[in-house]
């Protein structure tokens, strides 16, 4: 039986989840869920009340493939999802940023959104979620059907830094129906944080040390 996830979505700039190039993606952030979902589960991300005073739908995904981050990397389907800094804001935004130093399988993190004191927080568990049947609104993000909020007491939205599961099965069941009842596949708005915050507003140029630097401590925001 495929689960549920749903956590808020602290930081929506287009990083993580990364809703471009006819892919949902997660592989940065949020490794818990990267480390147990597996194939036909779902995940949907709400806003933050930094973004909306009531919780809302910002993105929802089917995992359809889980791919470690050397075989996401080398996957030439997503060769778009690198990161290419002096790109569009979509380019920037490429979450495909780790890879195995062969000589000594340290983490080799391309510039991007993340710093190198997320280096040792995004490759805890090293799996990249992949979707192709998604839904993302972004700064477009829906407000819920009212059962949901009150499902004979149960809220379908999470709280806190973590993420919820453990659902009835009613619920999840209708909510799941509810989500792939939703518009067709696809990008519906741009990322909450954009124009403000591009993902190229953090980029730097990073050691290839799978190591952070001991006087960092990383922002876990996302």
């Amino acid at each position: 039986m495929s689960k549920l996830y749903t956590y808020i979505v602290r930081e929506d700039s287009g990083f993580a989840p990364n809703p471009f190039h006819g892919f949902c993606t997660l592989a940065t952030c949020k490794p818990l869920i990267r480390k147990i979902a597996k194939d036909g589960d779902w995940i949907a991300g709400f806003s933050s009340k930094r973004h909306f005073k009531d919780r809302r739908l910002v993105y929802a995904m089917r995992v359809d493939k889980v791919l470690d981050f050397d075989k996401y990397w080398r996957d030439i389907s997503f060769k778009s999802k690198q990161p290419i800094l002096n790109g569009d804001r979509e380019q920037q935004c490429g979450d495909n940023i780790y890879r195995r130093n062969p000589d000594d399988g340290s983490w080799i993190q391309a510039p991007s959104y993340h710093d190198e004191t997320l280096i040792e927080w995004d490759t805890r568990f090293p799996r990249a979620l992949i979707s192709k049947t998604f839904v993302y609104y972004g700064a477009k993000a829906i407000k819920l059907p009212d059962k949901f909020r009150n499902w004979n007491g149960q809220d379908i939205s999470p709280i806190g830094r973590g993420h919820r599961c453990n659902f009835p099965e009613d619920l999840r069941e209708e909510f799941v129906g509810w989500l792939a009842s939703q518009a067709d596949n696809g990008v519906y708005g741009k990322p909450t944080e954009w124009p403000s915050d591009s993902c190229s507003s953090r980029s730097y140029t990073p050691s290839k040390s799978s190591k952070p630097s001991k006087q960092s401590k990383p922002r876990r925001s996302c």
